[in-house]
């Protein structure tokens, strides 16, 4: 199938050839495109106008083109969604996905929710901590993530070496891992030369002492499951709750997850801890955490999977002592301090709350 460079590229034949399945023995009489752009992408709003076709026929869609192999990996998670009847909730339904290893282009033809679903929050409220997404919408995100983390988990591509579907980058070895260290003591180093007199006594203790800790952690329990991919799953790698989409119709009831360029095979807890732990203050997760995780884990057994409250915590602790340098990073690379500073505020809190020190005592 042929591949769009750019959005001036697009026609009528070209989207007759991709929607054909949907489009019976009717036609696109006409097409509407509205052009966006973000840093990797060329994004394209589509609105069609059809003639005599059935009534699920997409009418609004969304193109989004990249280059320089910048959409390979989502490409070929849609691609393999699509293979193995995974293209279901909480993917936004997909229409077509192809990608050029020559020249590094790649397309993703999705339906465009833009009229109906809204973010769960906003990007800069949920930054700044002050406000959580009401519970209708909280129950549908977290009923979301199970959804995919479920049906991907152990799927047999999980943790297949060189793919879009390897273990995370940070420790899918112990070379690797050992590489992760040294970064994270590298950051570490510069960070406190550049910011350390922010740091209270305590959370500069935290961050050290879990630094110290990595190699442990590694050796006692990340290297026994990445070794034998034993309860992995695909992990969105970026979630927050500015992720998902859900319906603006309050009698509607699932939401959808968006953008997995950043996917990768990943303990579950690794976006559980990034979705509520990320930026939640301590009260807000006095209310809402435990809930929203044995929710997810009700979800999990709902689907035959086979994991347990005690796992769970076990994991998300460790994913908690993992994601603390995070913001350490986003410092070192030149992220506001706005951004940065109550993430690594909550983060060291959960930390605390959570006695992740536990698991290297």
């Amino acid at each position: 199938m042929t591949i769009l460079h750019s959005l001036g590229d697009i026609s009528l034949a070209w989207l007759t050839e991709h929607l054909q399945p949907w489009l019976g023995s009717g036609m696109i009489k006409h097409m509407q495109l509205i052009e966006a752009h973000t840093p990797n992408s060329q994004l394209g709003h589509i609105q069609l106008q059809l003639f005599r076709t059935p009534i699920k026929a997409p009418r609004q869609l969304l193109l989004k083109i990249n280059h320089e192999q910048h959409g390979a990996h989502e490409v070929a998670i849609y691609q393999y969604a699509q293979a193995n009847d995974l293209n279901h909730l909480p993917f936004v339904p997909c229409f077509a996905a192809s990608y050029d290893p020559v020249s590094g282009v790649s397309n993703l033809l999705l339906a465009d929710l833009s009229e109906t679903y809204e973010p769960a929050i906003d990007r800069q409220l949920l930054i700044t901590g002050e406000h959580v997404p009401n519970e209708q919408r909280r129950f549908m995100c977290i009923d979301g993530l199970a959804q995919l983390h479920s049906s991907w988990w152990q799927a047999p591509v999980i943790g297949e070496a060189n793919s879009p579907f390897a273990v995370h980058c940070w420790y899918n070895d112990s070379v690797a891992h050992a590489q992760h260290v040294q970064r994270r003591q590298t950051e570490w180093q510069r960070f406190l030369a550049q910011h350390g007199p922010i740091l209270t006594d305590a959370i500069h203790d935290r961050l050290a002492s879990t630094l110290a800790a990595l190699p442990t952690l590694w050796q006692r329990w990340l290297e026994p499951r990445i070794s034998s991919h034993r309860q992995l799953t695909l992990v969105h790698g970026a979630c927050a709750f500015n992720q998902f989409f859900c319906p603006k119709n309050p009698q509607e009831d699932h939401a959808y997850l968006l953008d997995f360029s950043a996917a990768s095979a990943n303990l579950p807890t690794y976006d559980l801890v990034s979705l509520l732990a990320t930026f939640w203050n301590p009260t807000q997760r006095a209310f809402y955490e435990e809930q929203l995780l044995r929710r997810y884990l009700a979800g999990l057994i709902g689907s035959g999977i086979d994991y347990s409250w005690q796992q769970l915590c076990s994991d998300y602790r460790l994913m908690l002592a993992y994601m603390l340098f995070e913001p350490i990073g986003n410092a070192i690379d030149g992220a506001d301090q706005a951004y940065w500073w109550p993430k690594l505020q909550g983060l060291a809190a959960a930390n605390d709350e959570w006695h992740c020190e536990q698991l290297w005592r």
